[in-house]
């Protein structure tokens, strides 16, 4: 179910001023540029806000995430770690924004905690992992607010990847490489991979967007068809394989 952005006020440091924080008080001038500009109608679906440490990215998340809130809008900020997001609690508890911490497994997570932040009476602030996992407990946000995003690259890359290791599933990845370097023999990394050549600490070489899609399918039939991944020799590739094709669409 889509939701529809709701109108940003017209003047965020007006709207700052109904809080009455002894804290927050009035906008710096960067954040006034950005929400300023984001008053000015930029609603894009995905949209990302760049500043500086220590120029007030916070104060412009929360008051983003209280606006929406405020139209019964679900908004949940994701930070890096347990630590970020109480300090991410703090800071709404003294802005005055109606806010709620989560962490921890599902069944930890108190009953009422989880149904403010799923009316929309409180903003749910939570690390990464309890967000992002194999069996989702958390209803998914209207508003999703990712306190630098870029660190979410780890958790996410345990959900949707398929790590085959030439020491742990040495038949599957000569399969995989072999078939790469017959289709792409211009990434050199290939050959060092069959050969062992490869020097120590050599950095990893992405395929283009267009190449994987070329051979995406034959590499799904390659997996498929591994013995390897029978449940008897590695549990651990067989579910990972299984979560991402059903996530994914392989």
């Amino acid at each position: 179910m889509s939701f529809t952005p709701p109108k940003a006020p017209s003047d965020y440091a007006e709207f700052l001023t109904r809080f009455k924080s002894a804290k927050f008080k009035s906008l710096w001038p960067a954040q006034s540029h950005v929400l300023g500009r984001y008053s000015d109608g930029i609603h894009q679906a995905d949209l990302g806000i760049e500043l500086p440490t220590g120029a007030g990215k916070t104060l412009i998340a929360l008051l983003i995430a209280e606006v929406w809130r405020s139209t019964n809008a679900k908004v949940a900020i994701l930070s890096a770690n347990k630590a970020l997001a109480r300090q991410m609690l703090s800071e709404a508890q003294v802005l005055g924004v109606p806010a709620v911490l989560m962490q921890g497994r599902g069944s930890e997570i108190p009953g009422l905690d989880k149904r403010a932040y799923q009316r929309a009476q409180k903003v749910g602030i939570m690390n990464y992992w309890v967000y992002f996992n194999q069996n989702p407990y958390i209803d998914p946000a209207d508003l999703l607010i990712m306190d630098d995003a870029h660190l979410a690259e780890h958790c996410l890359h345990s959900l949707f990847s398929v790590d085959v290791n030439r020491y742990d599933h040495e038949e599957l990845f000569r399969s995989i490489v072999t078939e790469l370097r017959e289709r792409f023999p211009e990434y050199a990394v290939l050959t060092d991979a069959l050969t062992g050549d490869a020097p120590p600490n050599t950095p990893p070489e992405l395929l283009s967007f267009f190449d994987q899609q070329q051979v995406v399918e034959r590499l799904r039939q390659i997996i498929d068809a591994s013995p390897t991944l029978s449940k008897d020799v590695d549990l651990n590739l067989g579910s990972s394989w299984n979560r991402v094709g059903e996530k994914c669409g392989f």
